[in-house]
């Protein structure tokens, strides 16, 4: 009888009762707390560059690292030929849009401005995105091609020839452009004039993430002059910009 006892109680030490259930919830607390803890370290971080601010700076800068040729380090923008609206006020306004998506949606925002009274030249646009290490930047600007019957927007990227980008970040760029024009006019429906590709923008020469510069519209063109000012066709841009972002994660 004492060994059979000690047996048993030699099994019962081995296998402890109830354990195997509450082994199981903690395991199960501690796997879903790796997978939010990795979720956070994967969060992507955008920076949005509302182009342009109220006043210019006349002032030169290189339009690239240690490039000699200089350019104006930021103008203040076209202003709608109808509206007479600011194009540095729509690029803002898309921009705080923005924003509240990518948010919304799970991704880390960098803004480069938040208001027209700032002076914040286009190689420190840059610069604010690479000190975030920003997965991507999107610039936003408004174009003024002067003819009223132009229309549409556009997405500029750098070219292959670009002497200040990697080869892979030229890549991922282009890559990141071809996402937004589709997402862009699904949601707008707006024309699509495709891709211009675009070694002189010096916000982008500067930039060491994936950027894209989209031309939102025609401030000369009447009917896009008043679409860009108003909430709703902001909204729709934003959209179709998020959308456009999440193509290039995904």
């Amino acid at each position: 009888m004492k060994k059979w006892g000690m047996a048993v109680l030699a099994i019962m030490m081995i296998m402890p009762a109830n354990r195997p259930a509450v082994c199981g919830k903690e395991k199960q607390a501690i796997k879903k707390t790796v997978q939010k803890d990795k979720k956070e370290k994967k969060k992507k971080v955008i920076c949005i560059d509302a182009g342009h601010q109220l006043h210019a700076d006349t002032s030169l800068e290189p339009n690239g690292p240690h490039s000699k040729v200089k350019k104006m380090k930021v103008t203040a923008g076209t202003v709608g030929r109808y509206t007479h609206v600011s194009e540095a006020s729509v690029n803002l306004a898309v921009a705080l849009k923005l924003e509240k998506i990518l948010k919304h949606r799970g991704y880390q925002v960098v803004m480069v401005r938040r208001h027209m009274k700032v002076n914040i030249p286009n190689s420190k646009r840059a610069e604010i995105a690479n000190k975030a290490h920003a997965d991507a930047m999107i610039r936003l600007h408004c174009n003024d091609m002067g003819e009223s019957h132009t229309h549409g927007f556009f997405v500029c990227t750098p070219s292959r020839h670009n002497k200040f980008m990697s080869k892979k970040l030229i890549d991922r760029s282009l890559q990141l452009s071809k996402c937004l024009l589709p997402a862009v006019e699904k949601q707008t429906h707006a024309n699509n004039r495709g891709l211009s590709y675009r070694d002189d923008l010096t916000g982008t020469n500067f930039s060491k993430a994936p950027t894209a510069l989209i031309e939102m519209g025609e401030m000369h063109n009447k009917q896009e002059d008043q679409l860009l000012v108003t909430a709703s066709y902001q909204q729709k841009m934003a959209l179709g910009l998020a959308n456009g972002i999440d193509a290039f994660f995904h």
